[in-house]
């Protein structure tokens, strides 16, 4: 005798409720968590299991309504129609709850997914804000570093040439001088020549 297939879809969606809770429950472990990664696949794995729910509680659905109307075909009492009908409708109650929550945590992760990306663009745009700042701080650095050197080799230009002109002034002095002197002594040797040579007239 084959097996009943009302059991076999019971026993899938009895499962996957479970699951689903036990991934709701890591999920609230984890939410407080700085992987996003870790949350991004409980979510992800959240999603999935809903999806087989949903398809599992169909099939249920299916089995009860085949025997709601023959039920005695198949050799099942009305008492326990109603008992598979009371079940599927308690479980379709808390499927939807459970749909509700799936739906609050994948929003909510939506959200924290799009404020991490803000706040990356906002760093990125930050840390390149910064990169302009001090490449225009050291654009300004090499021009005033160039400015002073320019200050500093005017300064040694015009305090070599007036050093220069000082010592040609000097050396001009120094050659006047030595002229003079030079004049000087050759005056008088022409003096001492003019004396000896008289000296010399009356002696004879």
């Amino acid at each position: 005798m084959s097996r009943d297939p009302y059991l076999d879809a019971k026993g899938e969606v009895e499962t996957n409720i479970q699951n689903v809770n036990n991934l709701l429950g890591s999920h609230s472990r984890i939410s407080g968590a700085s992987d996003p990664s870790a949350i991004a696949e409980t979510i992800e794995e959240l999603q999935a299991t809903l999806n087989l729910l949903e398809t599992d509680l169909q099939d249920l659905e299916d089995c009860v309504q085949v025997v709601e109307g023959h039920g005695d075909r198949w050799g099942i009492e009305a008492s326990e129609v109603r008992q598979r009908r009371s079940f599927v409708d308690r479980v379709t109650r808390d499927v939807e709850r459970l749909r509700s929550r799936v739906r609050d945590v994948v929003g909510k992760g939506k959200k924290r997914h799009q404020q991490a990306f803000q706040a990356s663009d906002i760093e990125n745009q930050r840390a390149s804000s910064d990169a302009e700042e001090v490449e225009r701080w050291e654009r300004e650095e090499q021009q005033v570093g160039l400015s002073t050197v320019k200050t500093l080799t005017a300064g040694l230009i015009g305090q070599e040439v007036a050093e220069h002109s000082e010592m040609l002034d000097d050396l001009s002095t120094g050659v006047d001088n030595t002229q003079s002197r030079l004049s000087r002594v050759s005056r008088t040797m022409q003096e001492f020549i003019r004396k000896n040579e008289a000296r010399g007239a009356l002696s004879f």
